[in-house]
């Protein structure tokens, strides 16, 4: 962290991050917006994409507007399949084992 923020000093550039939760970005563009989701992150763990898109105080937070309501067929094709989750993973399984 201290050579980012070294580096953003002398260069007087700050690193962007986007962070895509569902069909929504966030641009992490500041020091600040960067802390803030990184503390956020710590406390809320894997629920931070979930909280990102429903949770209207974290919206607040990051001034993302409303939550974005999506139809039954929207939210249908974004899940990836229980095979999808557990195919990626098996090549990891096997790697730990051997």
């Amino acid at each position: 962290v201290f050579r980012d923020v070294l580096r953003a000093v002398e260069e007087r550039d700050f690193p962007t991050e986007t962070i895509k939760f569902g069909p929504e970005r966030m641009y992490i563009d500041c020091w600040v917006k960067k802390h803030t989701y990184d503390t956020f992150k710590e406390v809320l763990g894997s629920g931070m994409q979930y909280h990102l898109q429903s949770n209207e105080f974290l919206r607040n937070v990051f001034e993302l507007g409303p939550p974005v309501m999506l139809d039954a067929a929207a939210l249908k094709t974004m899940k990836i399949s229980r095979f999808e989750r557990f195919s990626g993973l098996s090549g990891v399984f096997a790697s730990q084992s051997s």
